[in-house]
């Protein structure tokens, strides 16, 4: 006879015993985990299913044991508290319904007695009404507390009514569980099934394999004994190499001790020859100054520089809108590199009010920019300083800019090699403007690097700058501070072109192309510019721009010849102008 379901179990259970509705035969006894009974009842797992799916029925059995467990703790909670509900109220109501009969005999019997009294005095029949007025509250108490009794049985019923919807609920997930054991009895049947063909044929293919492997073990036993028989016929054979192996070996020991003695004189001339390398490339390095006299140089001159600018700056701020259009417009032009022009090609920083701090700032901007766009920035100025028939400085500056594209430390070799024979030939020699204190061999070269010191000096007093000066700019003190100033930087230049490091001016176009034109505070490359007002510089963060005072000098590279992708050292940062955060806002 086939084992109850788990549906049949389950309203076993809950009829108290009473046989199910299909015929079947009842349980014998009543187990506090239906579920378990139900487990062992079932078939051994090795016959019809396998680990795994076994391990899932025991699960789902398991999870129906806890169910059928948790209901029925539910159930019988809910019927103990159902019984002491009814207890209760009936007990509640047979004494009220007493206390009422007793509360309405006493009405009764005053009531006749005041009837039969009739007293006069008032006070009596007052004390009579407020006892009677007591007692019919007392009544309307007990009904209401009969009423409260009533409602709390009927949530009691409802709670009843709730509970047998959840056995519902359960009898259906019953349903549920034996549909999912049928269909993993149903997987477990495909899965053996497929197991005993899978079995089967890598039977068959091994017994297949096994008989193509003795055949080749046949074949193979056939060949070592042939390779046997021909190893006995070598054997002799093996023996006279071996003889011969032992006399190479000797002879190799000695061409290995020779070996030792030709390597370690070799060491020793490699050693010499890389000693006399290394001098020959110390020899061949950078004749400049260290980063710190570099920067040390430009921090002096950019002081000398502002102060020649404070000097010389016209105090009146109404000197430009004074200009003719055409002046202007060369005026314009000469600052358009370093300034921000606005509408119409207007200096924005004469947008403002104009102070004299306005003269200052310009003019030593126009000196700055020069002087690190005709000197510092160019590597063969000394070209157009020797005027001999030589390739100009615009093809010299090509031919070095495409050496750079085809082998750039060879590159800046060559253009080192240059720039120093020019150095320690007298463009980089100390003296005075006059001459004094310049070696006769070197004369020559110094004579033709002060010529265009003063060739500079008169291009920049005769330029666009002479709308800033004021008129002591007349006198020979000017112009004798401003040679001085270009005949330094024109000696400073030849050493530092003579090192392996290529030398970049960072200035106007760089910013707006890399920070939109905006002033980054905390950056390497750029301050802001002496004399800005406020004390919070932060606060000048991202502000526009409005003139590049002084560019800033970058050294490309190392004195080593190498690293020109990733080396990259401020020798002078730009100063900046820029606009107040007042300025902005309006």
């Amino acid at each position: 006879m086939a084992p109850p379901s788990l549906k049949e179990v389950y309203i076993f259970w809950r009829d108290g015993g009473s046989k199910p509705s299909n015929s079947a035969p009842p349980l014998v006894h009543r187990s506090t985990e239906p579920a378990d009974g139900f487990r062992q009842s079932r078939p051994p797992v090795s016959s019809w299913a396998t680990e795994e799916h076994a391990a899932e029925l025991d699960k789902l059995s398991q999870e129906f044991g806890d169910l059928e467990k948790e209901h029925r703790r539910e159930v019988s909670a809910l019927r103990r508290e159902i019984a002491e509900l009814k207890e209760r109220e009936e007990s509640a109501l047979s004494d009220r319904t007493q206390q009422e009969e007793e509360f309405r005999r006493k009405i009764r019997s005053l009531e006749k007695d005041v009837d039969d009294l009739r007293m006069p005095r008032q006070s009596s029949e007052s004390l009579l009404k407020d006892e009677i007025w007591r007692l019919k509250k007392i009544v309307e108490d007990n009904q209401q507390e009969n009423s409260s009794l009533r409602d709390r049985l009927a949530d009691g019923k409802a709670a009843e009514e709730s509970h047998r919807q959840m056995e519902s609920a359960h009898l259906h997930r019953i349903t549920e569980l034996e549909s999912e054991e049928a269909r993993h009895i149903h997987t477990i049947s495909t899965l053996k099934h497929n197991i005993d063909a899978v079995s089967k044929k890598a039977k068959e293919d091994y017994e297949r394999e096994a008989s193509g492997w003795a055949a080749e073990v046949s074949i193979l036993k056939e060949t070592a004994t042939k390779y046997w028989w021909q190893v006995s016929n070598l054997e002799p054979e093996v023996d006279r190499l071996i003889r011969d192996n032992k006399r190479l070996d000797h002879a190799l020991r000695k061409t290995e001790a020779k070996n030792k003695e030709m390597k370690a004189e070799m060491e020793k001339k490699v050693e010499v020859a890389h000693n006399y390398a290394k001098a020959i490339l110390d020899t061949n390095k950078s004749f400049a100054a260290s980063d710190v006299d570099i920067k040390a140089w430009f921090h002096s001159r950019s002081q000398s520089w502002y102060g020649w600018a404070r000097d010389f700056a016209h105090s009146d701020p109404g000197r430009i809108a004074a200009l003719s259009m055409k002046e202007k417009e060369e005026l314009y032009s000469a600052i358009a590199p370093f300034v921000v022009l606005g509408n119409e090609g207007f200096p924005q920083v004469l947008a403002g009010k104009n102070t004299k701090r306005t003269m200052y700032v310009l003019l030593h901007a126009m000196l700055a920019n020069f002087i690190c766009t005709e000197v510092i920035s160019s590597p063969f100025w000394y070209l157009k300083a020797l005027d001999q028939g030589l390739p100009a400085q615009e093809a010299m500056e090509g031919l070095y800019q495409l050496f750079i594209s085809l082998r750039e430390p060879e590159a800046h070799q060559w253009r080192s090699a240059m720039s120093r024979i020019v150095s320690t030939g007298g463009m980089g020699q100390s003296g005075s403007l006059r001459g004094k204190g310049t070696p006769d061999g070197n004369h020559k070269l110094a004579s033709y690097r002060r010529q265009y010191t003063q060739y500079l000096t008169a291009a920049f007093l005769d330029g666009p700058p002479r709308f800033l000066l004021c008129d002591k700019a007349l006198s020979s003190t000017c112009a004798g501070k401003l040679a001085e100033e270009i005949n330094n930087a024109l000696k400073f230049s030849t050493s530092l072109w003579s090192g392996r490091s290529s030398i970049q001016k960072v200035g106007l176009s760089d910013f707006q192309q890399r920070f939109q034109g905006k002033f980054k505070h905390g950056s390497e490359e750029m301050e802001l510019y002496r004399g800005t007002r406020g004390e919070d510089m932060e606060a000048y963060g991202d502000q526009p721009i409005l003139v590049v005072v002084q560019p800033a000098i970058v050294a490309i590279g190392t004195e080593d010849g190498d690293e020109y992708d990733s080396a990259r050292r401020v020798w002078m940062k730009a100063q900046v102008n820029v606009m107040e955060p007042a300025e902005v806002d309006l």
